[in-house]
């Protein structure tokens, strides 16, 4: 018996140990939030910090901004992910000026967990610090929910594959597949349209106080924070509820009236960009997303000076609908 019990101890500290050495070497490897953590660690410079989900990630690129600008964003990238990453970086970034924050059609009624990309949580605990975990499972890189992306990490290790690519530019924008979409906008529109119609309101109280706490930051540092509803197809925006948007632009608007570092730019149904801007029916391609970054740019220190010097009624705060 003492012996099964000893050669049990040796294979299980064996495995511990290769366990261990495997999780190191995976968390070595290129990863597109570890880049993105280390790039805000060591650059002190920025002066406008773009957060939020996939409308920012390939919506808003850096190269077309007129001051030294990163992009943090990722796709699903929750409020609570965006108030971490600002508080956790804000202090040394001694030059920042702006925070540009989109509030798409799910940003205040979802959360990671309840779609497919549940599976994107890890990351943020693992390279950003971040302290909650919803999956214990995703406390580790070699507990991937999938057998096939963790297979090719391994074949990275062993020096049968190359690196991959971090899937960023080196100023955060998001690059694009290689593959263009083949289904029509009207198909993607309403497809994409469902599933970010939240069921009911139930996350709205918390995802509300997330919100302020992000305004409460940006506020304590003296920085203008724009919260920027991207533009979106017609193919999509039908689909979209009413009672949704409301609440979303009534809370938008009524936090740039109360707070003077807040502006809110509404261009969901700007007619500034049309069909040939957009990648599917909710997400802009390279030439939207370069047309997106140049009208922001031009507007950032004209919006911050006019909110400033006017904020006594509705038609005075920086509320932009199709401009």
């Amino acid at each position: 018996m003492k012996k099964f019990l000893k050669s049990s101890f040796i294979y299980f500290v064996i495995a511990l140990s290769t366990a261990g050495l495997l999780e190191y070497k995976l968390r070595q490897l290129p990863n597109p939030y570890k880049d993105k953590a280390q790039f805000l660690s060591n650059n002190k410079d920025i002066e406008v910090l773009i957060l939020g989900s996939s409308h920012t990630y390939r919506g808003l690129n850096p190269e077309f901004f007129n001051i030294e600008t990163y992009n943090v964003a990722f796709p699903s990238q929750l409020l609570e992910h965006d108030a971490f990453i600002l508080k956790k970086y804000i202090n040394d970034a001694k030059k920042l000026k702006y925070v540009i924050l989109p509030i798409s059609y799910f940003t205040l009624f979802k959360d990671m967990e309840d779609g497919i990309e549940s599976w994107r949580e890890k990351y943020y605990y693992l390279y950003f610090g971040y302290p909650k975990l919803v999956n214990i499972k995703n406390a580790l890189e070699i507990l991937s929910p999938s057998s096939k992306p963790l297979l090719n990490k391994f074949k990275v290790i062993s020096g049968l594959e190359p690196p991959s690519k971090v899937g960023h530019l080196q100023n955060g924008f998001g690059s694009f597949p290689d593959n263009l979409k083949t289904e029509s906008f009207d198909i993607t529109g309403r497809k994409a349209a469902i599933r970010h119609t939240p069921k009911d309101f139930k996350k709205f109280p918390q995802k509300k106080n997330q919100l302020e706490k992000l305004i409460e930051i940006t506020t304590e540092k003296n920085i203008q924070l724009f919260l920027l509803t991207t533009p979106k197809m017609k193919q999509y925006r039908k689909h979209l509820s009413s009672e949704v948007l409301n609440k979303i632009d009534s809370l938008c608007l009524g936090f740039a009236i109360e707070n003077e570092n807040t502006h809110y730019i509404n261009l969901r149904e700007s007619n500034l960009f049309d069909d040939n801007d957009f990648y599917d029916s909710d997400h802009l391609n390279p030439e939207g997303a370069k047309k997106l970054s140049f009208y922001l740019s031009g507007k950032l220190d004209s919006i911050a000076l006019s909110a400033y010097q006017n904020r006594t009624s509705i038609s005075q705060t920086p509320y932009f609908k199709n401009n």
